[in-house]
């Protein structure tokens, strides 16, 4: 599929660079033209003048097919990538199918599954948070390493918290208007933080902490 897409953005530059040629040989017709029009005699100006309307006129039709094929080479890339996105994601869940196979200790497995989050949605910043039991929050492993052990007062985080027990998948993307994260508001301006995914941890039923991916 990505092979075919690729074929055709290729045929579609080329055409484009083709009309692009095509429209400024006719621009300069045109105005060629009309400069001849004006060292003849009258019995020949009327004609020029008509050869000249006729290569504008045309001059505008291809005009109008190289803007379309402009918009056509614009979504058939954004399928392009759209195509690389998702053959990116399935290669990142296949190397971590093969991950759970293999015999890792649980650092290695927690980086393992940070790194393909990460990959999978395009982030630099994910992280595996963990509650207390006096529900603060603390950064058991971070793809940032100064985010490592860094613990969050429980103060302002019931918002937060009770978002991601009621629905485990918290999106925003105004982090630091966004009410459910009042809370989080001091840590989310001092990492400069504008977009959050986090995702709900559950052991028995209960929330024990979250899988936080950040931009």
């Amino acid at each position: 599929m990505i092979s075919d897409i690729v074929r055709r953005l290729h045929h579609l530059r080329g055409e484009h660079r083709r009309n692009i040629a095509l429209f400024c040989a006719l621009v300069a017709g045109s105005g060629l033209a009309v400069l001849m029009s004006l060292f003849f005699d009258g019995s020949m100006t009327g004609l020029l003048i008509a050869i000249g309307g006729v290569i504008l006129l045309a001059t505008l039709l291809l005009r109008r097919m190289a803007r379309q094929t402009r918009d056509s080479i614009r979504q058939w890339q954004a399928l392009l990538n759209a195509q690389q996105r998702q053959a990116d994601q399935q290669e990142a869940w296949r190397r971590m199918r093969e991950l759970l196979q293999r015999d890792l200790d649980e650092d290695a497995f927690l980086r393992a599954l940070l790194d393909t989050t990460a990959e999978v949605l395009g982030v630099e910043r994910a992280g595996l948070w963990f509650l207390d039991e006096d529900r603060a929050l603390t950064c058991r492993m971070s793809l940032i390493d100064s985010l490592n052990g860094l613990r969050l007062s429980p103060n302002g985080l019931d918002g937060y918290l009770a978002s991601l027990t009621c629905n485990p998948c918290l999106v925003t993307s105004d982090a630091q208007h966004d009410e459910r994260l009042a809370g989080l508001r001091d840590y989310l301006r001092d990492n400069r933080i504008q977009a959050m995914l986090d995702v709900g941890i559950f052991v028995g039923g209960e929330l024990r902490g979250a899988i936080c991916c950040e931009s």
